[in-house]
């Protein structure tokens, strides 16, 4: 239990403090908010994308990260992000869901004209700050897939075969769990959707190659089951941990976030 408050603590405070600077990032920036948020839908909440955190909405977190990118874009559905938005990140609109978060990404990396530079990937419902962005893309320059990670998150720790998890062993083949619980003793990290890939054409390659297997998790196509193909193909894969990680994808997130921000304001 004081594991899991002052995790809380220090993660909805680092998120009440933000407030990102105006250095570019090199590269580019793909966000996803085009899910169905079903989980939060479900309870009947605001859709995932427009819940309000802090001074932003949830999607905004990622969108401010973008907007240090020399080019962004975010891929959604109509009324989950206006065209218009407030951080003018280019929105492209979509008609329906499609097949999994793989195939989003991959009309969004479409979109990219930088085909020399890192390019990231980011679900909109979690809260990273720009120096994720900045550490992730300096790491591109020798690693090809970056996977995105946080420890400790304390929702995934109590169910944990809900999430998607990666060995933090120092290794050339890391284990991957999706959806799985994972073996404890390979000291594994939380895989949190956010990945950076060494250029754009390394990013559709991977998904080119899920595609064309089918390999499907609950029948969706993950951008987790990129890890073990980048591996399998012989790119290089590494993590990044993220320090004060937080996502609102359930009724009980937002309501924990709701309760800290009570009580810290």
């Amino acid at each position: 239990d004081l594991r899991d408050w002052i995790y809380w603590r220090d993660a909805i405070k680092a998120m009440m403090d933000y407030q990102p600077t105006s250095d570019e990032v090199l590269g580019s920036t793909v966000i996803l908010a085009a899910g169905k948020g079903s989980r939060l839908l479900a309870a009947g909440s605001t859709p995932k994308p427009l819940v309000p955190v802090g001074k932003f909405l949830l999607w905004e977190y990622s969108g401010l990260c973008a907007n240090q990118n020399k080019e962004s874009v975010v891929v959604t559905r109509e009324k989950l992000v206006p065209k218009a938005n407030r951080l003018n990140v280019p929105a492209v609109i979509l008609s329906e869901v499609t097949q999994g978060q793989a195939l989003t990404a991959q009309i969004g990396i479409n979109l990219i004209e930088n085909t020399s530079e890192p390019l990231t990937v980011l679900s909109c419902d979690n809260v990273i700050f720009q120096k994720n962005l900045i550490e992730a893309h300096e790491y591109a320059q020798r690693i090809d897939v970056i996977v995105w990670t946080a420890r400790n998150y304390p929702p995934s720790l109590v169910n944990p075969n809900e999430y998607s998890w990666i060995s933090s062993q120092e290794s050339s083949s890391k284990k991957v769990w999706i959806k799985q619980e994972p073996d404890l003793k390979q000291d594994p990290l939380l895989i949190i959707g956010n990945f950076t890939f060494k250029t754009k054409h390394i990013g559709l390659t991977l998904i080119s190659h899920l595609e064309k297997r089918d390999i499907r998790v609950n029948d969706e196509y993950y951008l987790d089951s990129l890890i073990a193909l980048a591996q399998e193909l012989g790119f290089k894969v590494g993590v990044i941990e993220c320090k004060n990680f937080f996502a609102i994808g359930s009724q009980n997130e937002i309501q924990t976030y709701n309760y800290w921000m009570e009580i810290m304001t």
